[in-house]
């Protein structure tokens, strides 16, 4: 019996070492897909940085056309009489008039933008 009983230590023994080489080679296996993963999330997250850098790059290259006062939300042609009168603290700048209209500004009424 005592025979039988260290037969099966030792195969309970082999069991356990080789469940936990898989477990280890798993989990190796494991990390580097993690680690995968997240280069494939960084290249796509500097990807997109890099568009939406070059749009905003782009954006600012376009002229200022408008000036806006946030106090009234009225926006004014550059050359407007009433667009000298506007404080730096509520100037706001448009690049078309669709961006003014967009965020809630009205026109002059009296350059008429």
């Amino acid at each position: 019996m005592s025979r039988n009983s260290s037969g099966g230590s030792a195969v309970l023994f082999v069991l356990v070492i080789a469940a936990a080489a898989a477990v280890i080679n798993f989990m190796r296996d494991y990390w580097i897909i993690i680690a995968a993963v997240a280069a494939v999330l960084l290249i796509l997250l500097i990807v997109s940085a890099r568009k939406k850098a070059k749009a905003r790059a782009e954006y600012l290259a376009q002229p200022i056309l408008y000036i806006g006062n946030s106090g009234t939300k009225t926006f004014h042609c550059l050359s407007c009489r009433q667009a000298n009168g506007i404080t730096d603290r509520n100037k706001v700048a448009f690049r078309s008039r669709e961006e003014a209209t967009s965020t809630g500004y009205s026109p002059c009424g009296i350059c008429r933008p």
